[in-house]
């Protein structure tokens, strides 16, 4: 079973991710004024602000407004937080993981297919730099098992000369420090 990869960093790319979140904020935060502007030109039009006026709420009326959208955005901006987060974990995350993937295949150290969480964005991409350095990461693969198996022959030859020692039976001392 391959193994999972699990988020260990809220943000990512601060910068990038935090920029989205606050994008979006602003939006929200636009959406709010024009909510309120619509709110007051309504309000004034309607019968509901002339009974207000008469009754003395007239000068409530811009205090009132921006209450509520004072309250709108404060609601607002931690469920936007709590999604951008999300959204752009989904980005950002494979992205990171396909820096940290490439620099492995730079430096001849993958040996392995790239893999990303199955709800994260970009899984086209992921497949295609796959198959597209499938030919690198086998031959990467089949190196680092030379190298292994080289490593293995190599201390089982130094095993071998150990014990058989040298020609009067006696072991060398230097080849028993360094074997050991």
């Amino acid at each position: 079973m391959p193994p999972t990869y699990r988020r260990k960093q809220l943000l990512i790319n601060p910068e990038l991710q935090l920029k989205l979140i606050l994008l979006s904020f602003a939006l929200c935060l636009l959406t709010g004024l024009v909510q309120a502007a619509m709110s007051a030109v309504s309000f004034t039009s309607s019968e509901a602000y002339m009974e207000a006026q008469e009754a003395g709420f007239r000068n409530d009326l811009p205090g009132l407004l921006v209450d509520n959208l004072l309250i709108t955005m404060g609601l607002m901006f931690p469920i936007t937080m709590g999604i951008g987060l999300v959204l752009t974990h989904r980005i950002y995350g494979p992205v990171y993981r396909f820096e940290q993937y490439l620099g492995q295949v730079a430096r001849g150290e993958a040996t392995d297919i790239c893999r990303i969480r199955k709800k994260d964005e970009f899984q086209n991409l992921c497949g295609l730099m796959n198959e597209a350095l499938e030919p690198v990461i086998q031959k990467n693969a089949r190196t680092k098992m030379a190298a292994d198996k080289a490593a293995k022959a190599c201390e089982a030859s130094e095993k071998e000369t150990v014990l058989a020692g040298d020609a009067t039976g006696k072991a060398d001392p230097e080849v028993l420090d360094t074997a050991a």
